[in-house]
């Protein structure tokens, strides 16, 4: 069960107070997506956690944290046009605002996390063409977190990355350049190993639907 409430907050930019939305509980039932994304009902609430400032438009998850962006940056074209992006659902855009900012602050872990989020978004609005854009965006900032995993500590699990990345790569339809990256590649764990021939195989057949963890259970056991 999901349980939501309001409560009142300053705005750590602007300093002005408004009520935000918050998650108090919820639950997920079922496998996640190859790129985890959690299954219901965490799935289909994820628009509730992220919240906008009224205001000055600052948008984040946590707005307990104090930020090292300036009001002048919300201000900009950049920030206020989602770098010219025309998003189907208003409900991408406060994700991606939230990227941008980590990006500027090079918070290279909340980057991630809001621009899959954002991605997730344009999903469930079939907004597929900004979707597959988001996703080759998403495989460049993972390919440099990969190439510098050692500078990145709070990664804790690199074969994870990996996987993620391969689907975000299926899914944005760059299905030669993941059988060319993918096709040697061996993990450890036989699950993983499982993950990782079936991205090549939907690759091969050039597949770019949503599948989930439970999907390559069931075929390979």
């Amino acid at each position: 069960m999901t349980t939501i409430n309001e409560i009142p907050i300053k705005c750590p930019v602007c300093k002005e107070e408004f009520n935000m939305t918050v998650i108090m509980s919820t639950n997920t039932m079922g496998y996640a997506d190859l790129d985890l994304r959690p299954a219901e009902m965490q799935r289909s609430t994820m628009y509730i956690s992220i919240n906008e400032c009224p205001n000055c438009g600052y948008a984040e998850f946590d707005f307990s944290r104090e930020p090292k962006i300036k009001r002048e940056y919300l201000e900009s074209e950049e920030y206020q046009s989602c770098e010219g992006i025309e998003f189907k659902s208003e409900r991408s855009k406060p994700f991606y605002k939230a990227y941008l900012i980590n990006r500027k602050e090079e918070n290279t872990q909340n980057e991630l996390n809001f621009l899959m989020h954002s991605i997730w978004s344009c999903d469930d609005s079939e907004d597929c063409e900004n979707a597959r854009k988001l996703r080759r965006i998403a495989c460049q900032l993972l390919e440099t977190i990969l190439s510098n995993i050692e500078k990145h500590k709070e990664w804790a699990d690199k074969d994870t990355l990996m996987l993620m990345k391969s689907d975000l790569m299926r899914r944005g339809e760059m299905f030669d350049e993941l059988i060319e990256e993918y096709e040697t590649v061996s993990f450890e764990d036989t699950l993983l190993n499982n993950i990782n021939q079936f991205q090549i195989k939907k690759s091969k057949e050039k597949d770019s639907a949503r599948y989930t963890i439970g999907t390559v259970i069931s075929l390979y056991g």
